[in-house]
């Protein structure tokens, strides 16, 4: 009887073992998975190196763009003041500016962050010395001579190796000197009078806003020559019969080729 007892309480004693090792009847539970988020970091295109000349003004256009919809900040480092940069909509518009003062090469940092994480580009500005402006020529005889009462018509090309606009003005230029400006040319008009006779220097200064050239220009106004009375050529003499006809034909010319 007694070894019956000590049977069963040892049975017991190793089912309550088996059930502490065994964590009980009910299952462990499973493990939580927790998702990892890539962020997308915003993205930049467009050109990043430019080549300007001082004193011109460029304009350039860049897009960004950020994969997640996060909102992008736009920022800049070193950027020089001559650089303005406008941020709208997903586009970045910089509008070079440089003086002579800013030739050389620029260099600054565009940044875009969306709050999480961000990235750096580099841009570079060449600015360049703008070539040595040349001044206009003028290209044509700068003196001339005509007698008085008469019209003379000159012609002068105006060259401008930059294509820049010439302006044309004049110092001590006679009131009888008219003056046209037409594709590229001067033309003068000149119509002295009979009082006029003498020679005339005036100047003639070409600009194109940048550089200016000086011309010296004279005129030679001749006393007109006295008038010559036209003369006739042709017989002068001649006999004819009574009751007879005859043909006679003369010519007549003037020296000083006025209209008759």
């Amino acid at each position: 009887m007694l070894k019956v007892v000590i049977l069963r309480k040892a049975i017991v004693l190793l089912s309550c073992c088996w059930l502490v090792a065994c964590g009980g009847s009910d299952p462990a539970p499973a493990p939580v998975v927790t998702p990892v988020v890539i962020n997308n970091v915003p993205l930049l295109t467009g050109a990043l190196n430019y080549s300007v000349q001082a004193q011109q003004s460029q304009v350039v256009t860049l897009a960004y763009r950020d994969a997640d919809q996060d909102a992008v900040v736009v920022s800049f480092k070193d950027k020089p003041d001559w650089v303005q940069a406008t941020v709208n909509q997903g586009q970045i518009t910089l509008k070079l500016q440089p003086t002579t003062a800013d030739v050389k090469n620029h260099a600054f940092v565009l940044q875009l962050s969306d709050g999480k994480s961000q990235q750096d580009f580099m841009l570079t500005v060449a600015v360049t010395a703008q070539p040595v402006n040349q001044a206009p020529q003028l290209s044509g005889p700068l003196s001339f001579s005509l007698t008085a009462m008469q019209q003379q018509q000159v012609s002068l090309a105006l060259v401008d190796a930059e294509k820049d606009a010439v302006t044309v003005s004049f110092t001590n230029k006679p009131d009888w000197i008219l003056t046209e400006q037409v594709a590229g040319r001067l033309l003068l008009t000149l119509k002295p009078g009979l009082n006029d006779v003498q020679t005339h220097a005036f100047q003639l200064r070409l600009s194109d806003g940048q550089q200016q050239r000086d011309y010296a220009l004279s005129v030679e106004v001749k006393a007109k020559s006295a008038n010559r009375a036209p003369q006739l050529s042709g017989d002068l003499s001649f006999d004819l019969a009574a009751n007879s006809r005859k043909v006679l034909t003369y010519s007549v010319t003037d020296a000083d080729h006025d209209e008759l």
